[in-house]
């Protein structure tokens, strides 16, 4: 009794992205030759992607601000440069998170979460003016967040969850990029808070795919990350099993939620909580921002500036 009490005022999540070279997400010491980063100041950032331009790689990520209530856009490369390639898409209203990237027919895309816009907007990297361009809504209609595309050899598969059914996957299809996505007729794919939310990009190892999946407990998400391998994946048929499970320890030992690779780079973030008098303060803050600003369902995440690290 008196523990809830105490979380309830005083705990708040920090989250912190992990750059992992050398290392398979397969092996067992995985997780410890994790090195964190603190690129962009914040003590929340999260949702990592790497993307590569030019042969150089680099992170795109989620910052969110505890006191307006909404995730914006960074991207770095890995020597600490910042880069604005997502200012255009920060400028406008809502929340933006989860910037899964993808390359199709040679070019860039980018699919981040807007979930309170309720679509799925897809963007596409333009060198000339080093900005991400709108280019279409995918689908429209829910709250969709963690949302992936993975380009097969017969078609383009759109795996996605939405706020209203936090825990529901759900898989469309569509012949090109270009064309309609349609539910797919095993549609959904899972419906538990053990694999119903998705957690990274479709990761490919020795041949076979795996859907990247983050477990939840009650209304909180990303305690661990689980690994579903995808037995089959066609126009009329999609299987897939539990494959392997892995769980966050000590400096942030209190959740996973992300993990992604580029030519063996791999990227994960991690939560830990944090006790504080003030934070009861912040707690409040957050409570009252949707009087001042219409908003939808945001996760509650800590993130005033602090100084960043050596990179």
């Amino acid at each position: 009794m008196l523990k809830a009490i105490v979380d309830k005022l005083f705990r708040l999540e920090e989250w912190q992205i992990g750059v992992v070279r050398d290392s398979h997400f397969t092996d067992a010491d995985f997780y410890q030759k994790v090195r964190w980063y603190n690129f962009a100041g914040y003590s929340f950032e999260a949702d990592p992607f790497l993307f590569e331009l030019d042969g150089l790689p680099y992170l795109a990520f989620e910052v969110y601000s505890y006191f307006v209530g909404q995730g914006k856009l960074k991207c770095f490369d890995l020597a600490g440069k910042e880069y604005d390639f997502f200012s255009d898409i920060n400028e406008q209203n809502g929340h933006v998170s989860f910037p899964y990237m993808f390359e199709y027919q040679g070019e860039l895309y980018l699919m981040p979460e807007t979930s309170d816009q309720k679509v799925i907007k897809l963007y596409r990297f333009e060198p000339e003016n080093q900005k991400f361009i709108y280019v279409r809504d995918l689908l429209s209609g829910h709250e969709y967040v963690d949302s992936v595309l993975y380009p097969h050899q017969d078609g383009c598969y759109l795996f996605t969850s939405s706020n209203e059914a936090p825990t529901k996957q759900r898989l469309y299809r569509a012949d090109e990029l270009t064309s309609t996505f349609l539910e797919h007729p095993q549609s959904p794919i899972a419906d538990s808070p053990q694999s119903g939310r998705n957690g990274g990009a479709i990761l490919q190892h020795n041949s076979q795919l795996f859907r990247v999946a983050q477990t939840s407990e009650g209304s909180v998400y990303g305690r661990s990350i689980l690994l579903m391998r995808i037995e089959s994946l066609s126009r009329d048929e999609y299987r897939e099993r539990e494959w392997q499970e892995l769980t966050p320890s000590a400096p942030f030992p209190d959740g996973l939620h992300t993990l992604n690779q580029c030519n063996g780079t791999w990227v994960i973030d991690a939560k830990r909580y944090s006790y504080a008098p003030t934070n009861i303060i912040i707690k409040l803050a957050h409570k009252l921002v949707p009087f001042f600003r219409p908003s939808t369902r945001y996760p509650l995440h800590y993130a005033q500036r602090k100084l960043p690290d050596d990179i």
